[in-house]
């Protein structure tokens, strides 16, 4: 073999391992910043478990007006499939408009930090009513983008 060939083989033979060097320590780089570390057992080259837990995230506890909101979403599933929500709807002299005013009650109370809390307004709950008495219960886009909207907290504390 020739001498150009044997320098060309070292050179190609050195890129190749200063390539995986920098593979490894980019790897190794990216596994500190997650929190991972090599384990230093000299019997064992899997990587440790974490140095630190993640933190569980502390919720605050729903406040009075969420839980009724709550509570009317739950009312709202409750009746919406009732042939006689489907004739009143909210009518003044019908057993629902107890349902609404309570409703405009609590948000009128809570304002904007109630929209925060749960993600949405009465108003938007009061709108996917009058959806279910027009469609004798059953789901429409709006109700479904409704459901969307509300926070996934809100609705597990269910």
């Amino acid at each position: 073999m020739s001498k150009t060939w044997k320098i060309t083989i070292g050179a190609i033979s050195v890129v190749l391992l200063l390539f995986v060097g920098c593979v490894a320590i980019i790897a190794i780089s990216n596994d500190a910043k997650n929190g991972e570390t090599i384990s230093q057992s000299p019997t064992s080259a899997s990587l440790a478990t974490p140095l630190q837990s993640k933190p569980t995230p502390t919720l605050a506890p729903l406040s009075d007006d969420a839980l009724a909101m709550l509570s009317l979403y739950h009312e709202l599933l409750e009746f919406k499939d009732e042939s006689q929500f489907h004739s009143v709807c909210y009518g003044q002299a019908g057993p629902y408009s107890d349902w609404a005013k309570r409703g405009k009650d609590i948000d009128d109370r809570a304002g904007i930090g109630l929209a925060q809390e749960t993600g949405i307004v009465f108003g938007e709950l009061r709108q996917m009513g009058w959806d279910y008495c027009q469609n004798q219960g059953q789901e429409t886009e709006y109700t479904q983008y409704v459901k969307s909207l509300m926070k996934p907290r809100w609705l597990a504390a269910q």
